[in-house]
């Protein structure tokens, strides 16, 4: 029988088969679904890019929202893959989110095409 990633170290582990899964053992996020692979993304510079391997974040809704659960998150998965993964925040519906990210000194950019009210976020690696 296949195990399930129930952590975000879980999912980022080289052991791990899945390519995107509900993360039901992240105890500070009443849903969190992430997935791991290549993307294109549109960044503020008008560039179309290919990212070959991104962490990305879909859907995320923390249990006490504005307490930093997402910075946490952001954080533990920088610890576990060296800090050399991209970041990809998908449609942050949450307007403080969207504020904590945009102000916040990780170096998250907007990268949504349109000025959407439910903007995306990257964490570009140099």
């Amino acid at each position: 029988m296949v195990a399930f990633p129930t952590t975000v170290e879980e999912f980022l582990s080289p052991s791990n088969r899945f390519k995107n899964i509900y993360l039901e053992g992240e105890k500070e996020f009443n849903h969190l679904y992430v997935r791991k692979g290549q993307k294109y993304i549109y960044l503020p510079a008008g560039e179309f890019r290919l990212f070959p391997d991104v962490f990305q974040i879909a859907r995320v809704e923390a249990v006490k929202p504005c307490t930093g659960a997402l910075r946490r998150l952001v954080e533990r998965v920088d610890r576990f893959s060296g800090s050399t993964l991209p970041i990809y925040v998908e449609n942050l519906f949450n307007p403080e989110a969207v504020v904590g990210l945009t102000k916040s000194s990780l170096g998250f950019v907007r990268v949504d095409v349109t000025d959407s009210p439910a903007p995306c976020f990257l964490l570009i690696r140099p």
